[in-house]
């Protein structure tokens, strides 16, 4: 399993392929609770293929804006 991963404007990591949404809002200019309810967090995402191999792209912009927030990283253990 491939996952996308990208950062909304507040450090949220979520899961999609494209930069900006069907309607041309760039992702990394929205906060999470801004986007259609189909996209997931990367938490999520993984909780869903738990038992899976799963490889993340990251798919920053080199002109994202700098995090506000840094985003607590999910307890794996």
């Amino acid at each position: 399993m491939e996952l996308d991963a990208r950062r909304t404007a507040e450090g949220d990591v979520i899961v999609h392929h494209d930069a900006h949404l069907a309607d041309g809002r760039a992702i990394v200019e929205l906060g999470a609770h801004d986007l259609p309810e189909h996209v997931c967090s990367l938490a999520d995402a993984l909780d869903a293929c738990e038992g899976m191999s799963v490889n993340i792209e990251i798919k920053n912009w080199p002109d994202d804006p700098t995090s506000t927030r840094a985003s607590p990283s999910p307890d794996r253990s």
